[in-house]
């Protein structure tokens, strides 16, 4: 069931089941009259009984309903706090919600508290016994434009030509910009001022377990679906929700998400066609010897040579960093440019002079080397000094430089003028970490003896692996068998510590890096 008029409105003039909980908007300047006019807080009318139509609720105004012989009848408010207005984040236009620094834009909403019926009005709220709870959750989003006052126009703005009427918008209209050729815009009236999206998804609420106490409760979710990016859409593919969770020791965790069995066949992914699973397994810290990599152990390489660091891993032979500019790279500053050979510095301008035969510049020059092959048929390369006038390049051994050049100065980056507001809102995200060390791109899963999971134990990190808990008994190695909906006692935080972790299932390269 869906009402066109409520679905498109707000606030609405008619009384709605529907308790207001945020208003996300760009007119922070209306946030009072949102709030003022929320049912939370205030009454509605309605008109029922009239001659026409005893049971009908038809007419949204007194004058109108008097005159067909209704009642107007008040409806009372909610009597629940106004809900919260706040301004509408960001998000890149056509990138289904993902904000700023590349996290999706969310909401933290405090789960409401349903009371026992016959509670005591009077009664303190952390006295008060909750109920088990039916719920649904509404998300509506609008489509708002500039084209025209939203706040002035109604249907009696339509287009009417017999009264000389002209509607502000036309339908794919051909505007005059003062050239010969009109162009053609791409507009439907339909979509103007209206909402997009009207979804509502259905939950249930249950009495918080006493022994949790008073402490703090995250939900720890799995949000998206099976398939990429394009198969997905309006969607997401998967991802943990949060995606970053910051709790202290003694608050509590609920891991708890759920899958799907009816997902379109044809959708990317692995294990059995038109599933959707998750599991939760952290990921490994140490590689080499004592895993799979250098950081801490270091390792041996296919040849049985020790490597110890990641200049030296295997498949890293002849890798040099910094081949090629990035977003993160800003202009060289006035007065300088780009170094030819090391795109990280910049050179004076005044070491830009052209070569005579207009190849290059003369302030670089190719440096000679001796090049002998020895008795086992290797070459062998040794460098010779430079010509008069000239040094070797400090930043490119293979070249020499004007002596005349002064000394190069690095390249600026966008993360030089990061606000100290900026810089600790990359470090919340992890940004400031990958910047240093690397992103935690490892995709697998640390062994279990070696895991410290918030404290947990090894019985409960195992449910969480293999969700053994809704196993129904076959193929689990990508979690087939295993239940849609998995639902995780509540686990109290009792061991500090920085967790990375993945979803073993949803991790190639179609539905990479479910991971948090």
């Amino acid at each position: 069931y869906e009402c066109p008029e409520e679905r498109d409105h707000y606030p609405y003039w008619h009384d709605s089941p529907w308790h207001d909980v945020v208003i996300m908007t760009d007119r922070q300047d209306l946030c009072p009259f949102f709030q003022q006019e929320s049912q939370n807080v205030h009454t509605k009318n309605q008109c029922r009984n009239t001659q026409a139509c005893p049971q009908c609720v038809r007419y949204n105004n007194m004058k109108q309903c008097n005159e067909h012989k209704g009642n107007w009848v008040t409806i009372a408010s909610h009597n629940v706090p106004a809900p919260e207005c706040i301004q509408a984040p960001w998000s890149r236009v056509n990138h289904l919600g993902n904000g700023r620094f590349g996290q999706p834009n969310t909401y933290n909403w405090t789960l409401p508290f349903v009371a026992k019926k016959g509670a005591n009005l009077d009664t303190a709220l952390a006295d008060l016994e909750g109920m088990p709870s039916r719920c649904v959750m509404r998300l509506r989003y609008n489509i708002s434009t500039d084209d025209y006052n939203p706040w002035m126009v109604n249907a009696s703005f339509n287009e009417n030509n017999g009264q000389g009427i002209d509607s502000p918008v036309e339908q794919n209209p051909e505007v005059d910009i003062g050239a010969k050729q009109a162009l053609r815009l791409a507009i439907n009236t339909n979509q103007f001022n209206r909402v997009f999206q009207d979804r509502s998804h259905s939950f249930k609420l249950l009495p918080r377990p006493a022994s949790l106490g008073k402490n703090l409760l995250w939900n720890l979710n799995v949000r998206g679906k099976r398939g990429n990016i394009v198969q997905t859409y309006p969607g997401t593919e998967y991802d943990f929700s949060p995606n970053s969770l910051h709790a202290a020791v003694g608050d509590c965790i609920h891991f708890h998400w759920t899958g799907s069995n009816t997902n379109p066949n044809n959708n990317d992914g692995q294990g059995k066609q038109g599933t959707d699973r998750s599991n939760i397994a952290v990921q490994e810290y140490v590689r080499g010897e004592g895993g799979r990599g250098v950081y801490k152990f270091g390792g041996k390489g296919a040849q049985g040579t020790t490597w110890t660091t990641a200049d030296m891993e295997p498949g890293y032979e002849g890798y040099v960093p910094e081949l090629a500019p990035t977003m993160a790279d800003l202009p060289c500053p006035e007065g300088t440019i780009v170094h030819p050979h090391q795109f990280k510095q910049c050179a004076s301008a005044t070491c830009a002079s052209p070569n005579p035969n207009g190849v290059g510049m003369a302030t670089w020059i190719k440096r000679d080397a001796f090049i002998t092959t020895n008795d086992r048929g290797e070459t062998l390369k040794e460098w010779k000094p430079c010509p008069s006038g000239f040094r070797v390049d400090p930043a490119h051994d293979a070249s020499c430089v004007s002596a005349t050049c002064p000394p190069y100065v690095r390249r600026p980056m966008n993360s030089d003028f990061w606000s100290g507001a900026v810089i600790a809102l990359m470090s919340e995200v992890g940004v400031e970490d990958e910047l240093k060390y690397g992103g935690w791109g490892h995709s697998h899963p640390e062994h279990l003896d070696n895991v410290t999971f918030l404290g947990m134990n090894r019985s409960q990190l195992v449910t969480l692996a293999t969700l053994n808990s809704v196993q129904l008994g076959g193929e689990m190695s990508e979690l087939d068998d295993a239940g849609t909906y998995f639902d995780s006692p509540v686990h109290k935080v009792t061991k500090k510590g920085t967790y990375h972790y993945m979803c073993t299932r949803n991790n190639n390269f179609s539905n990479r890096s479910q991971k948090g």
